[in-house]
């Protein structure tokens, strides 16, 4: 049986005190963004966050 769905490499970090921006969508773009050395598309001027304050959820997970 071929595989139909394969997974790799998913990584999520949670920014602690942080709410997420609330779709899967905006999600995605801002990871994106991040991957490709942009600036985040949907971060606000008043954003302020210790970049040290990070929960690490999951970490290079593969599937099929």
């Amino acid at each position: 049986m071929s595989t139909v769905i394969s997974v790799e490499h998913v990584s999520k970090i949670y920014r602690l005190g942080q709410i997420s921006s609330g779709t899967l969508s905006e999600d995605l773009k801002r990871s994106i963004a991040r991957i490709r050395g942009k600036e985040d598309p949907l971060r606000k001027v008043t954003d302020n966050y210790d970049e040290s304050a990070i929960h690490v959820a999951l970490r290079d997970v593969s599937f099929d």
